[in-house]
């Protein structure tokens, strides 16, 4: 080991210490940590429209470069202090920048002084253009080193602003390959422009030439229209509060469909996406007014399902949690927030009693489901623990249950209907690995019923006991006591009633049962045709009169149920020579699972169509 003294010491410079560790600038050393760099220099032309600079903000992008131009007044340059060029001092050193100095910027985003420095050293080239004192003056940087002592002036130009270009530096970024993703690009910018009512964004790819434009005209309501596709109420809830040195705008509505809770919280035109003080005073605000306006006592969690806010903020001194300012920790803006709500809320429920009534009865709805929901789990965890009980006992349905004497993979559990079924099954079937449980008549529909009555019912049960392996996300095929099921029923309207059943309860408790192919149809015979020499076996009509094309007219037998057979048909037509084992298998799930849903759920109307669509009426009796 080497030995550790002064001379183990060592300062990096602030262009190396950002090569060398760009996450505690950046953010992370990979694409976020790129695009990151990116919306450092778009804060910089942002930060110049909020302060009155500049209407338009153009960002171009390939996939290994970006270019952002505003029409600001242009990033200044020249000496400053023995320094040659101020332009110098901004790009590679830290904490150096004229949003230090309150006269220069108010409410703005990048006040650390160290993002675009950042951008500029951690990027194999870096390019600015400063237009302003009637020059364009122009200044490269490879790798965060100048090639020039000063900015080299170009032509005359009345126009105002700064343009950087920059490729970001894959020894620096070396997580993963550098790839600027302009659909990314889109979407941060878009989400920018909301913010900035009346300034125009224009996105480039320059690969594919696609371009991009967005402009706001309402702000945030702007935002919240496009978000919110089908709103509980049509009317947004809106208000905003400001002091001395901050302002705080909020906006926010609930969605009829989609549970989840959206967020968007804004400092000086970026976005929060962790979010911080005001986020917290908004839900804090939230859950506590609309529990005393309803008499309820909802968590904030309900309150806020299918809600979408946001909430913007205009904040002269701004302090972050982190350099990539992802999350905002002024306490002020937690009151702040929490009276723009109150003021909204107030100004609404005063305007709109009926829209009031709609809220108040969604999350009352919401919350009877959670309710029911938690019951639901109550009663899982508690057949859960039944099963284990037994399982512990060793006491597995011994009235029922005719078991194998191999568990396992290859094992299959045999689901047949009624005690005479099982009569006929069990001296037929293959003892080491097939195991028999009857059910009595039809089995509970387990998608038209909660899910606590589903559990008390003792067929669902035994079932759930003899496989031994859970159910929903806690189900695991690890524990079972049998590789697969197989559906014995007669081959006629109840038995297929029967095992739409089965294939219902297997979709509604343990679905990655059906998609893992576990699922089988052990059909049964429908007729016997004898022959001199070997008999066979028929499993509908037009197989009874393709054997008798082949083999000729033999002697028919048609079997009405399981309870019919002789241990010898059964034995050779459903685990020998003539077995029929047809395999559930799901090349669409979401279609197979939508049809299980459209036949065997709560809901009609789609029913009704398909017996329609699928069903010659004139063939019935009359």
């Amino acid at each position: 080991m080497k030995e550790y003294n002064a001379d183990s010491v060592k300062q990096l410079s602030f262009r190396e210490g950002v090569r060398k560790r760009v996450g505690m600038y950046l953010g992370s050393p990979d694409m976020e940590g790129v695009y990151n760099a990116l919306f450092e220099i778009v804060s910089n032309s942002v930060d110049e429209a909020i302060v009155g600079f500049g209407k338009k903000i153009i960002i171009s992008t390939t996939n290994i470069s970006a270019t952002v131009q505003d029409f600001g007044r242009g990033i200044p340059r020249g000496p400053k202090e023995g320094n040659p060029e101020v332009l110098i001092t901004l790009l590679t050193e830290s904490h150096s920048g004229a949003k230090f100095d309150d006269d220069s910027y108010t409410s703005v985003r990048g006040l650390n002084g160290i993002g675009s420095g950042a951008t500029c050293c951690s990027s194999d080239h870096f390019r600015v253009i400063s237009k302003r004192d009637g020059y364009e003056w122009t200044l490269d940087f490879i790798k965060g080193v100048p090639q020039t002592a000063t900015a080299t002036r170009g032509p005359v130009t009345k126009e105002t602003g700064t343009t950087i270009t920059f490729a970001p530096s894959a020894e620096v970024f070396s997580a993963e390959p550098i790839n600027i993703d302009y659909e990314i690009v889109v979407k941060k910018v878009k989400d920018m422009s909301y913010l900035l009512p009346g300034i125009t964004f224009v996105v480039i790819n320059l690969d594919t030439k696609v371009k991009q434009e967005f402009c706001s005209k309402n702000g945030i309501l702007d935002l919240l229209e496009d978000v919110v596709k089908e709103p509980l109420v049509k009317m947004n809830i809106h208000s905003f509060v400001e002091d001395k040195e901050n302002r705080v705008e909020i906006a926010f509505k609930w969605s009829k469909k989609g549970h989840s809770e959206k967020s968007y919280i804004f400092v000086n035109g970026a976005e929060c996406p962790e979010g911080g003080s005001p986020m917290t005073g908004f839900k804090t605000a939230i859950t506590r007014t609309l529990n005393k306006d309803f008499n309820k006592t909802f968590s904030g969690e309900l309150v806020r399902r299918g809600l979408t806010y946001v909430i913007a903020c205009s904040v002269k001194h701004p302090l972050f949690a982190n350099q990539t300012k992802t999350k905002i920790t002024n306490a002020e803006l937690r009151g702040l927030s929490d009276k723009a709500f109150t003021d909204a809320w107030r100004d609404f429920s005063l305007k709109n009693p009926k829209e009031l009534e709609i809220i108040k009865d969604f999350l009352a709805k919401e919350d009877k489901a959670d309710q029911a929901a938690e019951r639901a789990r109550n009663a899982i965890i508690n057949s859960v623990k039944e099963i284990e009980t037994a399982q512990k006992k060793k006491v597995i349905l011994a009235d029922k249950l005719k078991d194998c004497e191999k568990h396992g993979e290859e094992a299959m559990l045999v689901i047949c209907e009624g005690d005479s079924a099982l009569g006929a099954l069990s001296q037929a079937r293959p003892i080491e690995n097939v195991a028999l449980l009857p059910i009595r008549g039809k089995i509970i529909n387990v998608l038209r019923h909660d899910i606590e009555k589903v559990l008390e019912n003792e067929e669902v049960k035994n079932i759930l006991m003899c496989l031994n392996a859970g159910m929903h996300e806690k189900y695991d095929h690890r524990k079972l006591r049998y590789g697969k099921i197989g559906i014995a029923v007669d081959a006629d309207a109840d038995g297929y009633n029967i095992m739409c059943l089965i294939t219902t309860l297997v979709y509604g408790l343990f679905p990655k049962f059906l998609e893992e192919g576990r699922l089988c149809w052990l059909r049964s015979p429908l007729y016997k045709v004898e022959y001199r020499v070997e008999n066979s076996y028929a499993f509908n009509d037009s197989e009874l009169e393709s054997i008798q094309k082949q083999k000729g007219r033999g002697k028919i037998k048609r079997f009405k149920g399981l309870g019919e057979m002789n241990p010898d048909d059964t034995e050779v037509s459903m685990f020998g020579k003539h077995q029929r084992l047809e395999r559930l298998i799901l090349n669409d799930k979401e279609q197979t699972y939508s049809q299980i849903e459209m036949l065997m759920g709560p809901e009609v109307e789609g029913r009704k169509q398909f017996i329609f669509d699928n069903i010659d009426f004139s063939l019935l009796e009359e």
